[in-house]
């Protein structure tokens, strides 16, 4: 209750303190990530398998690399801000360490499955303007 009081700026600490935004930060990116890891990578893969059986999307992006791509970043997001909280919570420190590995290991085989996600450029994401 803390926590939320002095993030909606409620509580008698009128700053909050870098471990507080940290913790707040983290929350918010786990939270953020959460659903959307599982709907990116289930788009990646419904995708895919529309790529391999559609010619006509032949010489386009793949959208199933654009989705895990996404996917990835929500994962590598998430394992370091759970690597954040698991200070504020030593006493569930094998919980949060279940949660990084599992985190990993979905990591690593997206990464086998979508191999060229890491690499694929996203449309006013990813892409390096020179003149910026």
């Amino acid at each position: 209750i803390e926590l939320k009081a002095v993030a909606a700026g409620d509580s008698a600490q009128s700053v909050p303190d870098e471990d507080t935004v940290t913790l707040i930060d983290s929350v918010e990116v786990i939270r953020w990530y959460q659903h959307q890891m599982y709907v990116k990578l289930r788009r990646a893969l419904h995708s895919a398998h529309d790529e391999a059986t559609d010619d006509d999307l032949d010489g386009y992006p793949k959208d199933s690399a654009g989705s895990a791509k996404v996917s990835l970043i929500g994962m590598d997001r998430s394992i370091s801000a759970w690597g954040k909280i698991i200070k504020f919570f030593p006493d569930k420190e094998d919980s949060i360490l279940g949660i990084i590995a599992h985190l990993d290991r979905l990591r690593r085989r997206t990464e086998t499955e979508f191999s060229d996600a890491r690499a694929f450029v996203r449309s006013g994401f990813d892409e390096i303007n020179p003149g910026s």
